[in-house]
């Protein structure tokens, strides 16, 4: 059977046993009482709302759960001029294709590695890159660093995508050592690649999709990064020198209506924060254009975070 991805549905589509994974299943009640349970569906492609009215419960696995994979028959209707989902039949499938349901990013994981091993490698403040090497020395702590998320929907929402936006933040950080030469490189690399850390602990790919940690919800990646990377220093650190590395790491949302502490008060944490924004902005760009249609302009919807409607060229 053909696969069908959440970005192609249209209204009055039949589903038969179509496989979509789980990010919400919630039992509610209705205006006169009736009960029907809320469903979120999910692919690589996007998401989509779902209902499952009284008159199907018993053709539905109650047991879903954010997590599973579900064989899904019912029909695509129309809800404030949004498709919905209308759920006919659904169960619990254990045989899938993860592929279908996590975005990963495109270029390879292996060479960027690499290029930022052999960045570290080069450095010349032996401090920072003894600090750097004993924190990617953990074996489990890189394989999550791997393939996180850079964020749950807003830019590099997919495996990878912390490596990926690491990664575009450092070879946009080498022009800045090279335009500006009074930048301490090994601190502003550090900032570069340690700045999202907390996210590591914060998202998580869970099989099929990606979730925000009990502690990633109670504390945000920014004040996880910093509880994490305040045990790694060794005791004879330099004090001045550790606090201008976790001040990059505070303040490089920029602002502190945007979430930091802190403003950016060091050259390299005034370039850090550039830089990251950089490529959220792009990452946000792209991310947009991929989960949306554009009208016959060649316009998107708007976008909250980029503070208008973006128009999609052809990349």
């Amino acid at each position: 059977m053909r696969k069908v991805y959440i970005k192609d549905l249209k209204v009055s589509d039949v589903l038969l046993s179509h496989n979509f994974a789980v990010k919400e299943f919630t039992k509610k009640k209705g205006k006169t009482g009736k009960e029907y349970f809320n469903v979120t569906l999910s692919d690589k492609t996007g998401q989509i709302n779902a209902k499952v009215w009284g008159t199907n419960f018993n053709d539905v696995d109650q047991n879903a759960k954010a997590g599973d994979v579900v064989s899904v028959t019912g029909r695509v209707d129309e809800f404030l001029e949004k498709p919905q989902v209308i759920i006919e039949k659904m169960k619990i499938v254990k045989d899938f294709d993860p592929a279908d349901f996590l975005v990963k990013g495109e270029r390879d994981q292996d060479e960027i590695w690499k290029e930022i091993q052999d960045e570290v490698s080069d450095l010349k403040d032996k401090a920072i890159k003894d600090l750097i090497n004993k924190i990617f020395s953990d074996e489990k702590f890189v394989k999550k660093y791997k393939e996180v998320p850079a964020a749950e929907i807003v830019h590099q929402d997919y495996v990878g995508g912390l490596l990926e936006h690491t990664y575009e933040m450092m070879v946009v950080a080498r022009t800045c050592k090279n335009l500006y030469t009074q930048v301490k490189w090994a601190e502003l690399l550090y900032g570069v690649l340690f700045h999202d850390v907390g996210k590591v602990e914060e998202l998580n790919p869970t099989g099929v999709t990606l979730e925000r940690t009990k502690s990633g919800a109670l504390l945000g990646h920014l004040i996880q990064g910093l509880l994490f990377l305040d045990k790694q220093f060794p005791k004879d650190f330099d004090a001045e020198k550790k606090d201008r590395l976790l001040h990059m790491v505070a303040s490089h949302n920029g602002k502190k209506e945007l979430g930091s502490p802190v403003v950016p008060m060091t050259l390299e944490a005034i370039l850090l924060s550039a830089i990251d924004d950089l490529s959220f902005m792009v990452g946000t760009y792209f991310t947009h254009i991929r989960k949306n249609d554009a009208d016959d302009r060649g316009l998107t919807g708007y976008n909250r975070y980029l503070g208008a409607s973006m128009l999609l060229n052809d990349y």
